[in-house]
């Protein structure tokens, strides 16, 4: 078979006739065929390619050939094949009959026609009538026999009656019907409709590669403000997508809800921009961009000022709650969350249905926040309380990203009380769900606490395995916020282990981060860590960093790190001959806490003061 001469025409119909069975679409067996056989040239000589023979295709005949087996059929069989090849290689006889338009006995005629040629089969098994062509080249012959405006218009129809049928199941065949049909609004529509349902699904991939085609419609198509509002809408579940697969500090993300919000801004459009805002405050407080953070929170509630609507206050002050939290403004991280869990749960149906709008639900998120935030302040038995209903939150409304944000969260909550086998279950259903969810966010953090448990039970070599592979996994995805914890979780493995230098040469890289992104919170355990292990090595500024960590602790108003300050530093005193030091700097904080006591930390300082 040579493109300088035509192919028999027994040797075309054997190719189509005989890959019945065969495993290869008729194209691929052909190409298979072309590769195996030697091929010459009419002017070669000795079995040798002509220089000038650079490419083999495949004949032009096969096209005609089957042309001429659907016009041998008549022209009402032509009809139908050509009608069907719109619909696709499979399609079933109720969008056929539909479409085609012909009496019921006409069709039927002319589908018996093609199947008696071999050029369609009728599927078997199904639970409605449908049929298949025997062959892709089959459909592509009748498909390139239609004329542009036929195409169009058949196009057209069956977006239209597929509306009725799968609008909901499968919006993507519906937007690629219009866009066929050079109907680019609708097709936008569907192909928006098609990315929401893959990121609700979290079928990631799928979401981003139909979002980004939608958006390259928009790119060429003619600009309405109608369009402009989709292309908002576009990005902002790009965004959301982005989240799910990448996490919430990947850039791409960041690139979308910025995008969103500029065309937001562009448009005046108030659902968008506080959308966008939600979206791109989370990723600028995940790579620790507190300051950037903080503006969008404000601007978000100086916008809400001139809202009716509820949920853009519960965004800002969920926004700026979290920052103050991160930045170590303990008391008045608490106060901001209070209120925006607050004002959701008193206009709790302004969010239904919300979860693609924002891409983590507001009350689940900030009682995340709040679930630290008490915890630290010393409120142990709360943080749990409150980190259990934003479990219990996320569950109910089937939101599995934010069930997962909601795991890790309190399973850093648990950690923190040393409830060891609950920290344990906790952090390992978080890395599940998000391995199986491929949620990029939280397996870094899951994996970093799971391994600081193993570590605390003598596993060493495993969970120091663990804590290195989340702090890797955590990287990857571009976040900053959290790395100071999930470098201590490595410190204090290495101190267990004995391997003090290297422990102390990871709290100085903490302290790194800290200081060049103000991430505060956890700065007084980090000085806690470092006491410890100038303690453990006879070093004399072991009392110099216990007394920074009361002094911020106290400055914070984070009770709980106080605690485990002046315990350390207590337990220090007393090896130096002087336990009544250690009771004047235990009990005055002990008294303070008024639930929790049954904790590990709190039953220790207990002791001490027995």
């Amino acid at each position: 078979l040579t493109g300088s001469r035509p192919a028999p025409q027994s040797v075309v119909d054997q190719i189509i006739d005989r890959a019945d069975g065969i495993p290869l679409f008729v194209e691929d067996l052909t190409q298979h065929v072309i590769q195996s056989l030697e091929i010459r040239g009419p002017n070669e000589a000795n079995g040798s390619p002509s220089k000038n023979h650079s490419a083999v295709t495949v004949p032009t005949t096969l096209q005609g050939t089957l042309m001429s087996r659907l016009d041998r059929l008549g022209e009402t069989a032509l009809r139908v094949a050509q009608v069907a090849s719109v619909l696709g290689r499979d399609f079933s006889y109720e969008m056929l009959s539909e479409m085609v338009g012909i009496p019921y006995k006409a069709l039927i005629a002319a589908l018996e026609k093609l199947g008696k040629s071999q050029l369609l089969v009728k599927q078997r098994n199904q639970s409605v009538t449908a049929y298949s062509f025997k062959h892709a080249l089959i459909r592509d012959a009748a498909y390139s026999s239609l004329l542009k405006k036929q195409r169009r218009a058949l196009h057209a129809h069956a977006a239209q009656l597929l509306h009725t049928q799968v609008r909901e199941q499968q919006p993507e065949l519906i937007a690629y019907h219009y866009e066929v049909a050079n109907e680019i609004e609708l097709a936008v529509d569907y192909w928006l409709a098609a990315g929401r349902r893959s990121a609700k699904r979290s079928n990631f991939v799928e979401a981003i590669d139909q979002l980004n085609h939608a958006l390259a419609l928009i790119e060429d198509a003619p600009k309405s403000e109608s369009m402009q509002e989709k292309e908002i809408a576009l990005y902002i579940i790009l965004g959301g997508a982005q989240t799910g697969y990448r996490g919430f500090s990947a850039t791409e993300a960041g690139e979308a809800y910025n995008r969103a919000l500029k065309l937001a801004h562009k448009a005046n459009s108030s659902q968008g921009i506080f959308s966008a805002l939600s979206g791109a405050g989370s990723y600028y407080i995940t790579r620790a961009e507190f300051a950037r953070c903080r503006e969008l929170a404000n601007q978000c509630l100086e916008r809400a000022e001139d809202q009716a609507a509820i949920p853009p206050f519960v965004i800002g002050k969920r926004l700026l709650g979290g920052v103050q939290f991160m930045t170590g403004e303990i008391d008045a991280a608490i106060q901001e969350l209070e209120y925006a869990v607050s004002l959701y749960d008193e206009h709790a149906t302004s969010f239904q249905d919300s979860d693609l709008l924002y891409v983590q639900d507001h009350k689940s998120t900030a009682l995340c926040y709040l679930a630290l935030a008490y915890t630290v302040s010393g409120q142990l038995d709360k943080g749990l309380d409150v980190a259990r209903e934003s479990l219990a939150h996320s569950r109910r409304r089937g939101d599995l990203h934010t069930t997962n944000f909601s795991l890790t969260y309190l399973a850093a909550v648990q950690h923190f009380r040393r409830d060891t086998p609950a920290t344990l279950d906790t952090a390992t259903q978080s890395l599940e769900l998000a391995l199986e969810q491929g949620f990029a966010t939280w397996v870094g953090v899951s994996r970093m606490i799971m391994g600081e448990y193993l570590v605390f039970n003598g596993e060493h070599e495993q969970g120091l395995q663990q804590i290195a592979q989340g702090m890797e996994k955590h990287g990857t995805t571009q976040a900053i916020a959290y790395q100071p914890f999930g470098i201590s979780l490595l410190a204090k493995a290495l101190m267990r282990v004995g391997r003090f230098d290297d422990a102390r040469d990871a709290v100085q890289r903490a302290l790194g981060v800290i200081e060049q992104y103000n991430e505060r919170w956890y700065l007084p355990e980090l000085w806690r860590l470092l006491g410890m292990i100038a303690s453990a090595q006879d070093d004399d500024e072991a009392e110099s960093w216990l007394h920074k960590s009361i002094e911020l602790a106290r400055e914070q108003g984070a009770l709980f790190w106080e605690l485990r300050a002046v315990t350390e530093l207590a337990h220090l005193m007393k090896q130096q001959g002087k336990p009544e030091v250690a009771r004047e700097l235990v009990a005055p904080v002990y008294q303070q806490f008024s639930e929790g006591l049954s904790t590990w930390h709190l039953r220790e300082a207990q002791q001490l003061l027995q």
